[in-house]
């Protein structure tokens, strides 16, 4: 990770990246890059950027690199917490949190699990 503000961000939010394998790295490097070259600097916003990239993107997740069992829920409530300043900001965030969601209702679908089961982690899910 380039820039050390971003990696303690993203560590924040729940990604371990001592914990990523090294073409998981590699992308999640050259997305910062690019990001960075597209004139994204505030350390918080390109560490949600990256992180829902990383999780709902970049096709390379593994759960096994989050800090613990629900570190996505928790995410969102930060990603809230450090935009509640500012309107505007708030407003891109929840596009973030938007897609994380999507993703995730689409691997409960994917689930063997109780029908239950899956329906009750939506609806906390939905609700976060």
């Amino acid at each position: 990770m380039q820039a050390p503000g971003v990696a303690d961000k993203l560590h924040e939010l729940g990604l371990d990246i001592a914990r990523l394998h090294s073409d998981a790295r590699q992308a999640i490097d050259a997305e910062h890059a690019r990001m960075c070259s597209k004139g994204y600097y505030n350390v918080a916003d390109v560490a949600i950027r990256l992180f829902v990239w990383y999780v709902a993107e970049s096709g390379q997740f593994d759960a096994g690199c989050l800090t613990q069992p629900g570190t996505i829920s928790r995410s969102i409530s930060i990603m809230r917490q450090w935009a509640s300043a500012d309107p505007a900001r708030a407003a891109a965030i929840e596009i973030e949190i938007a897609a994380l969601k999507i993703f995730l209702l689409q691997v409960f679908e994917g689930v063997s699990a109780p029908r239950h089961t899956i329906l009750a982690a939506e609806d906390r899910l939905l609700g976060a």
